[in-house]
C-alpha cells in the first residue's frame, strides 16, 4: 500500500512515513524531520496588502498582472483586485509593464526569464535564489512553507 504525504503530496511506501494521532496526518520522513512554516490566510492577505502598497510606490509603471502557475496565480488574482489592474493568463501577453507574481523565489529558476525586464514580486524570498524579487515580504528559512491553498 502506498500513502501520500499530507504536506508535500509525494507517494511514500508503508515503511517510510510518520503518522500523527494529534493531527491525523501522514508525513514522509523528509517532511517529518523539517520544521514547517504555516502561512495563514490572514498572513497572506496582509502580505498582499503590503505588496500592493509597495507596487503603488515603485517607480516602475505596471498595467497588468501575471501569476506564475500554480502558486503565483492566487497572489496575482488578489493583487489584480487590490491594484485594479487586469489579470492576464497568457504568458505571450507579458510586456515590460507586467507585474510578475509567484508565491516564492526559492531557486529563482522560474523567475529568471523576467529578471531585469518586469517588476517581480513574491511572498517569500530565499537567499539562495538566483534572483532577488523587486518586492518580497518574508525571507524563507530552511523550514518547509505550507501555503493556505495547499492540500492538508
Amino acid at each position: 500500500m502506498t500513502n501520500i504525504c499530507s504536506f508535500c503530496g509525494k507517494s511514500i511506501p508503508d515503511s517510510n512515513f510518520e503518522y500523527s494521532l494529534l493531527t491525523d496526518k501522514i508525513r514522509c520522513i523528509e517532511c517529518a524531520t523539517q520544521t514547517i512554516t504555516i502561512l495563514t490566510w490572514q498572513q497572506f492577505e496582509t502580505a498582499c496588502q503590503q505588496i500592493a502598497s509597495r507596487v503603488k510606490q515603485h517607480p516602475k509603471t505596471i498595467n497588468k498582472i501575471y501569476g506564475i502557475p500554480r502558486g503565483g496565480i492566487i497572489l496575482a488574482v488578489c493583487l489584480s483586485y487590490l491594484l485594479d489592474l487586469p489579470l492576464i493568463t497568457d504568458p505571450t501577453k507579458i510586456t515590460l509593464k507586467t507585474l510578475i507574481c509567484d508565491d516564492i523565489s526559492d531557486t529563482g529558476k522560474t523567475l529568471l526569464q523576467y529578471k531585469n525586464k518586469c517588476l517581480i514580486t513574491t511572498i517569500f524570498y530565499h537567499k539562495q535564489s538566483a534572483i532577488i524579487p523587486d518586492i518580497w515580504i518574508y525571507e524563507k528559512t530552511s523550514a518547509w512553507i505550507k501555503f493556505p491553498w495547499e492540500k492538508e
